[in-house]
């Protein structure tokens, strides 16, 4: 099965190359050049890092995508994430060109399929040190992406969805670039404690809820992110917010859902480690801290949380 599998790949190459031609129909070069995509991610995915071979040529046509039709379009783009997952030694190769595509992704929210594909594919590129994120051109592509992530929080017609994948970006930079994501922590710690206090309002629909609720969740894994990049800083300039979003998240008890409850403990799991290692375990002796740990230990109905609350010690 996987034989016959690698045996088409090629082929799929080569028809989506074909759409380039100008013989080809419009609307056919749109259809298809979304489609052949999303069957060379499927592939990909299920053959893994035996799509090797194609990779090159793969990325070549789906990067020839983007500048035949002058706009990303979210399936090559998801394609090429996936191929780099696969083959992370082409990432030097492939990351200056993506660069202005990844841009372009960002200064077009109202895109945001193509804006969460864009962001999947540069955190993918983010877990790749030798790209050198932010020191290959001095920071000037780091400030070009930051300044358009801001942009996007501000921006009151933006996608509400776009907002966690947003944040999730922030923590996936902290932990690329490190020291030198000092310079954008202080706003970045200001937009996380305003989207901190989103409350779900009584008349909200289900899809608000559901928006919220993930917003929440990912709010809550940028912290874990920011504990392992900017921990002396978190808690020594930010430590009050947190706390302060952790008791309104675990009061609001009708939408503290099994999946928030563990990025909660994971997040404290992850704070109390890093804080025996600097010695400043005293900070999270509080309360709210204190009753989340016990519930989770003694009242989750999940094994995976109550195993992860029972290896915290305060």
């Amino acid at each position: 099965c996987q034989d016959l599998i690698i045996s088409i790949i090629s082929p799929f190459i080569e028809k989506l190359e074909h759409t380039f031609n100008s013989s080809v129909d419009s609307e056919v070069q749109i259809q298809l050049q979304s489609y052949i995509p999303s069957v060379l991610q499927t592939i990909t995915c299920k053959v893994e890092d035996l799509i090797a071979p194609f990779a090159t040529r793969m990325i070549k046509v789906l990067i020839a995508v983007f500048e035949f039709r002058k706009t990303i379009v979210d399936e090559p783009m998801l394609a090429i994430g996936s191929v780099l997952t696969e083959c992370e030694n082409l990432v030097p190769s492939v990351f200056p060109e993506m660069k202005k595509f990844f841009v372009a992704a960002f200064n077009n929210p109202e895109d945001v399929n193509s804006l969460i594909a864009s962001l999947h594919c540069l955190s993918i590129m983010c877990d790749y040190p030798d790209i050198a994120l932010f020191s290959h051109d001095n920071g000037t592509f780091c400030d070009q992406i930051v300044q358009c992530f801001f942009q996007i929080l501000q921006n009151p017609n933006a996608p509400f969805v776009a907002k966690p994948e947003i944040f999730s970006a922030f923590g996936d930079l902290s932990l690329c670039i490190g020291t030198n994501f000092d310079r954008y922590f202080p706003s970045v710690m200001g937009a996380l404690e305003s989207a901190s206090g989103i409350l779900i309002p009584p008349d909200s629909d289900d899809t608000m809820i559901d928006n919220i609720i993930q917003l929440r969740q990912t709010i809550i894994a940028t912290y874990s992110m920011f504990v392992h990049s900017n921990f002396e800083v978190l808690v020594n300039k930010h430590f009050n917010a947190l706390l302060h979003f952790l008791e309104l998240v675990w009061a609001d008890t009708e939408f503290r859902t099994k999946k928030l409850v563990q990025h909660i403990i994971l997040l404290i799991s992850d704070m109390s480690l890093q804080a025996k290692l600097s010695g400043t375990s005293q900070m999270l002796k509080h309360d709210t801290i204190d009753s989340i740990v016990l519930f989770c230990k003694h009242r989750s109905t999940s094994s995976k949380i109550r195993a992860i609350a029972n290896k915290i010690s305060l």
